[in-house]
């Protein structure tokens, strides 16, 4: 399993080995559920920007496809195409992606540092460890 596929309810419903010098069960729990939740909400504005994008994408489309019949019969070459998609949404639609792809890494090295880090004070164990 990568980090990818990490969901909230993996992370909330997660069971650990309890050892000589364990943990408290309850603090593991609560943390547990906040990494879950922050995960939740990452995923949850990773699909609100990619609807955003594909809004914005379809909106630069039918644009272009508006402008293209109101000023041509004929298809421009693909170099003339972009030049006319106008700039602001170009620049909306790539500030969009960005953001996305920044959450997204965020909440995936949130969640890698979490398990680490449980990892390493023996709260978790490894994949070839015997654990979930």
């Amino acid at each position: 399993m990568t980090m990818l596929d990490l969901t909230p309810d993996e992370v909330r419903n997660r069971r650990f080995a309890t050892t000589f010098r364990g943990f408290d069960t309850s603090e593991v729990k609560v943390f547990l559920a906040r990494v879950a939740e922050q995960l939740a909400s990452a995923q949850s504005r990773e699909r609100a920007l990619e609807s955003l994008v594909e809004t914005l994408q379809a909106t630069a489309e039918a644009k272009q496809g508006a402008l293209d019949a109101s000023t041509s019969p004929e298809a421009p070459d693909p170099g003339e195409a972009a030049r006319l998609v106008p700039v602001e949404v170009q620049a909306v639609l790539d500030d969009a992606r960005s953001q996305a792809a920044s959450i997204i890494a965020k909440a995936h090295e949130d969640a890698a540092r979490a398990v680490l880090r449980a990892r390493v004070e023996g709260r978790v164990e490894g994949p070839d460890e015997g654990g979930g």
